[in-house]
């Protein structure tokens, strides 16, 4: 039989695990709500009803908490990102199109959940915010990121290479910006139909043509 004192152990081990859980989801709901530099740790425990000394021993800083979140939430939406791009990867001239929905389609659709806006408007944030961290967000990515800036330029060989490194600049911002507020961009679209519009929007970005200015012009 199992002891009482085993049975407390696992009740404590799983109530700890709830409330490791439910600080980074508070912590993502609040930095995406009110900006990375507005929210606490102090805040972020009492959002739970924890110690903040809970969210020291589990997170030690702000900067692993928000590590923590998008470890969380990136493990699922690479794989799902990656499996998308292998196909695309193996296509000798990639659709444009193709490539922009390995970009949105992941995201979008976890956007559409009460969750994934949350986390959406939560990288939103640390895209507006100074270093670190959107620094964090970049590391977090950086297993996928070789292969995705690798398709994406096969996608752009119309373009030079400045051009194509200011396009990948701006294509995260963009797709962050659109998700985070539909509510501004795309009040009677939701659905597949949202989605749409986003990768027709990237598309655009990635194959929109060129116009050399007058340096380029006489060089």
């Amino acid at each position: 039989m199992v002891s009482r004192m085993a049975r407390e152990s696992a009740s404590e081990s799983v109530d700890q695990e709830s409330t490791a859980l439910a600080v980074l989801t508070a912590a993502e709901r609040l930095i995406g709500e009110r900006g990375v530099d507005l929210v606490s740790l102090r805040s972020i425990s009492a959002a739970v009803g924890a110690n903040v000394a809970v969210v020291h021993y589990y997170y030690r800083s702000k900067e692993g908490l928000v590590s923590a979140i998008l470890s969380r939430r990136m493990e699922a939406l690479g794989a799902e990102r990656l499996a998308a791009l292998s196909a695309v990867e193996a296509m000798p001239a990639p659709p444009i199109r193709a490539v922009a929905e390995v970009m949105v389609v992941p995201l979008a659709r976890f956007a559409e959940t009460e969750q994934g806006l949350a986390y959406v408007r939560f990288l939103a944030a640390l895209q507006r915010s100074a270093e670190p961290w959107w620094s964090l967000v970049m590391e977090a990515f950086a297993l996928q990121r070789p292969r995705v800036d690798a398709v994406v330029d096969r996608a752009m060989l119309h373009l030079t290479p400045p051009v194509k490194a200011f396009r990948r600049s701006v294509y995260l911002t963009l797709i962050l910006d659109l998700l985070a507020t539909p509510e501004r961009h795309f009040p009677e679209l939701t659905g597949e139909a949202r989605v749409s519009a986003i990768v027709d929007v990237l598309t655009g970005v990635l194959e929109g043509s060129h116009t050399p200015n007058h340096t380029e012009e006489t060089t």
